[in-house]
């Protein structure tokens, strides 16, 4: 393999994911959860570095907001199933008391889906929020607010288990809605401007992405102005786009721009602030500029604990940055410890079984695996697997990057090439069905499995064009370049 460990890291970056919560008809202006504009979400972002791939935790990822506050009311994560069965219970009341085709109703079930997207329970959210699309479909039609982000909404669950293809035409309707009852400047199209143009970039689309949020950007400007928080959270979802294309300086001018504007709006240990910071930090790790990066980290995890107190989803996210930074270090010891901490939080915050806590055991599993602990880290990575193939199913990117660790870990450590070929090859399939056949995670798979071909003693032709059409693809998205440093 061109990468002496291959394992996939994620760190955790500010993304402009919105989960809106119905607004009522009656409602002059409605509440609305939105995912990336509250600056609280995270999305994973998949930075692979040559001592392979782990995975930092996530800011809260959209949805994980709702877990946030349910904790700040009710405690720890067992609480959280307190809330589903109240969730449960508020739909069934509003069932028998209005119907099942209520607006009221409505409201219901998207409150109980969102929640269950929430806590990881995605094969039980999908229904429920198709159901709320149907519902104000038949309630409002198709030019209502509500029904564009029933859409929005549906398109954000989907997105979130890697279903790329079937997320896109509903992003678009909800943009298209949002165009024709709002304007092409409101802030709700900006919202779905900004959801369409983080699918592409997670499907590294990079230059449909950014044209989208240049739009979202000027229209930010134009209406609330440019030091409004909205046109900063466009300005934070630039950045992300130009770090994954490798344009470094871009990006922290994008980053520093945001900083600046929110500061004296918000304070600077405001978390949207702090994970302005935390960005920041990741953009200087993907550089190489470890003891610079390591200082925002540090300084993010003192104010999150202050914040928040040890045993919170956001120190989780800043303790597994702050693991990788010293890993790349070479402070094996406080990197293990940030590691461990961030799985423990996690699993108290959201559950054993949680996609988040997936992606911790990830990253504890690939430092395992450059320590030479074959065994727990194999463990540990099948774990991930079977978590993220659960709830948010194969083809989601974390999962076909856990599955290339598995391939890395049979490759190196094992040298059993058959196993990371077959591996490797669903991870390629995987890829190209759910990201395509241009996605770099793809490249990544081909790379691996030209590698095992070639270990194989199979003919080198095949595997060389593989590997070249690796190359040409990777050389276009920097977070995926180190993979052949």
């Amino acid at each position: 393999m061109s990468v002496k460990t291959g394992m996939l890291r994620w760190s955790w970056a500010v993304e402009g994911q919105c989960a809106l919560s119905l607004a009522r008809a009656r409602s002059p202006r409605p509440m609305r959860n939105m995912d990336g504009f509250s600056f609280a979400a995270c999305c994973f972002l998949c930075v692979i570095s040559a001592g392979g791939c782990s995975a930092s935790p996530p800011q809260q990822h959209g949805d994980e907001e709702v877990i946030l506050s349910l904790r700040k009311e009710l405690g720890a994560g067992e609480q959280v199933q307190a809330a589903l069965k109240k969730a449960e219970a508020d739909l069934e009341a509003a069932e028998t008391r209005f119907g099942p085709d209520a607006e009221e109703t409505g409201f219901a079930v998207n409150a109980l889906g969102m929640l269950c997207k929430a806590s990881g329970q995605y094969d039980k959210a999908e229904p429920l929020l198709n159901r709320a699309l149907a519902i104000c479909k038949k309630t409002y039609g198709i030019d209502h607010q509500n029904t564009a982000i029933s859409y929005n909404n549906l398109a954000l669950l989907l997105k979130t288990q890697g279903k790329y293809a079937a997320a896109e035409p509903l992003y678009q309707k909800s943009l298209a809605i949002a165009v024709r009852v709002s304007g092409p400047d409101h802030q709700d199209t900006v919202v779905s401007l900004v959801n369409l143009a983080m699918l592409y970039d997670a499907q590294g689309r990079y230059d449909e992405a950014r044209a989208l949020l240049q739009r979202a950007l000027t229209a930010c400007e134009k209406t609330v102005g440019p030091e409004h928080g909205t046109t900063a959270a466009c300005l934070i979802n630039l950045a992300l786009v130009s770090q994954h294309e490798a344009a470094y300086a871009e990006a922290e001018s994008l980053l520093l721009r945001a900083k600046k504007l929110l500061t004296p709006l918000l304070g600077k240990e405001h978390p949207t602030v702090v994970g302005v910071d935390s960005q920041l930090a990741t953009l200087y790790d993907a550089q190489g500029q470890y003891e610079r990066a390591g200082t925002l980290h540090e300084k993010v995890l003192a104010i999150r604990e202050q914040a928040f107190g040890k045993p919170h989803p956001s120190v989780a996210q800043a303790l597994n940055n702050l693991g990788s930074n010293y890993e790349a270090r070479g402070l094996n010891e406080k990197a293990l410890d940030m590691y461990v901490r961030a799985v423990s939080i996690s699993q108290k915050s959201f559950g054993r079984n949680h996609p988040v806590t997936a992606v911790y055991l990830n990253n504890l599993a690939g430092f395992l695996f450059k320590a030479g602990d074959i065994v727990n880290a194999r463990s540990l990575y099948e774990q991930s697997l079977a978590i993220l193939n659960k709830h948010t199913g194969p083809h989601q990117v974390q999962a076909i990057g856990v599955l290339l660790n598995l391939a890395s870990l049979a490759y190196y450590s094992e040298r059993d090439y058959a196993k990371s070929g077959r591996l490797s090859e669903t991870a390629a399939q995987l890829c190209k069905d759910s990201l395509g056949p241009d996605h770099p995670l793809r490249a990544t798979s081909l790379t691996s499995l030209a590698s095992v071909r070639v270990a194989q003693g199979s003919p080198a032709e095949a595997a060389i064009k593989q590997h070249r059409f690796c190359k040409s693809q990777i050389s276009e998205v920097g977070h995926l370049a180190s993979m052949f440093r």
